[in-house]
């Protein structure tokens, strides 16, 4: 497996869920959690003036709610614009953790057809991550 991200590959994450939570009687419900592949493309503005299309995307206007800290932004903090987002797929729902218990879901996937390969170049960069939200 190299460094390189091609269309159609297949991915495997292992997403584990654990209650760390001290008190011994508390319990954590995950009432669902979601998976969503996202793909960013950063220039390197020393070298390129980029146009306003591929400005970063933590400097586009965000909905109010954003503002919030529990709000699910997965967004936040990235340095390039978004080029690709899959839909949210759900991973897992109705979960109880008991003190210290801890479940592992496995997501399989793979990178859409139509999306660019990750690339590290000097002037431009697509990137890969994959999101996990849960509530």
């Amino acid at each position: 497996r190299g460094q390189t991200f091609i269309a159609g590959e297949s991915l495997h994450c292992s997403v584990e869920f654990r209650n760390t939570n001290t008190d011994p009687s508390a319990k954590e419900v995950i009432a669902w959690a979601s998976a969503q592949i996202h793909c960013f493309c950063t220039v390197n503005k020393q070298r390129v003036k980029s146009p306003l299309s591929v400005e970063p995307t933590s400097s586009l206007p965000l909905p109010a709610a954003s503002s919030y800290p529990t709000t699910f932004n997965p967004t936040a903090d990235e340095k390039g614009c978004s080029v690709l987002l899959t839909k949210p797929e759900i991973i897992v729902c109705d979960v109880i953790l008991k003190h210290g218990e801890s479940t592992t879901v496995e997501y399989n996937t793979s990178i859409p057809y139509e999306a660019p390969p990750s690339y590290n170049g000097q002037l431009v960069r697509y990137s890969y991550k994959i999101v996990i939200g849960c509530q």
